[in-house]
């Protein structure tokens, strides 16, 4: 019985693991980042608000329609992360770069950089751009959201 196997990602219409790998994550120009009195980052973003729930909060008198902010503040292994975050590097560049500077394996880095990325695509923070193709022009890749 095939109810324990695991789906290949591209036959199933996905990313394989190298693909998701050789993206380059892309910060998000919205997002302000200052460093706290203690030395972490801290990261303040705008959030909208779901249409129907907008609806609900202007007739409750509790939301004016502006974007509201919300923070995010990283710990040393997310700073570092977010530091090697150049909008150059591929997923596994970071990866390998993290893995050299806490002395990691290659697959436990990629793993904690990519659920680290996964989490702040999640939130708007990041995009990930597609690899150029050999030959193409870095300037025309397109963009993708996490």
């Amino acid at each position: 019985m095939g109810f324990f196997r695991k789906k290949d990602a591209a036959a199933a219409g996905g990313l394989t693991r190298g693909e998701a790998l050789s993206f380059v994550p892309v910060k998000n120009v919205a997002v302000r980042q200052e460093t706290t009195q203690d030395g972490k980052i801290r990261l303040t973003y705008p959030v909208t608000v779901r249409p129907a729930f907008s609806g609900m909060l202007r007739r409750l008198g509790v939301w004016d329609g502006r974007p509201s902010d919300k923070t995010l503040e990283l710990d040393e292994l997310g700073a570092t992360t977010w530091g090697l975050t150049d909008g150059r590097r591929s997923v596994r560049q970071v990866a390998e770069a993290f893995a050299g500077r806490y002395g990691l394996g290659a697959r436990e880095a990629e793993i904690a950089v990519a659920s680290f990325f996964r989490e702040l695509g999640r939130r708007g923070l990041v995009g990930f751009q597609a690899p150029a193709a050999p030959g193409d022009d870095q300037s025309s890749g397109s963009a993708a959201k996490a």
